[in-house]
């Protein structure tokens, strides 16, 4: 999510100090971990399992827009027993795996 904020004063001076010292490279990073502190003291914290899936979840996004890009490729199974013919057994296990889920 993208947002605009208008500090000003005190705000800004602090945000713009805490830059300054080196205390964060950015003016976002700064909010960023000032959000965090404010959920840790207000114990409104996601929990494990949802910053975990955040996580993942953006993984998955960085890959996928990397084979969007083409700066990725996939391979089908028969393509990765030639570029790995020492796990074809292995391959062809997944690929039976992934079938019977299908079903």
């Amino acid at each position: 999510m993208n947002m605009n904020v208008r500090l000003e004063g005190m705000s800004k001076n602090i945000l713009d100090k805490l830059v300054e010292l080196g205390y964060f490279k950015s003016k976002n990073d700064a909010i960023r971990v000032g959000l965090v502190e404010l959920a840790i003291k207000y114990n409104v914290m996601p929990s494990k399992k949802e910053i975990e899936d955040y996580y993942y979840s953006m993984k998955a996004k960085e890959v996928v827009d990397k084979i969007d890009s083409g700066e990725m490729k996939t391979y089908n199974t028969d393509e990765m027993i030639k570029k790995h013919p020492h796990l074809k057994k292995e391959l062809r296990d997944l690929e039976n795996t992934g079938k019977k889920l299908k079903k």
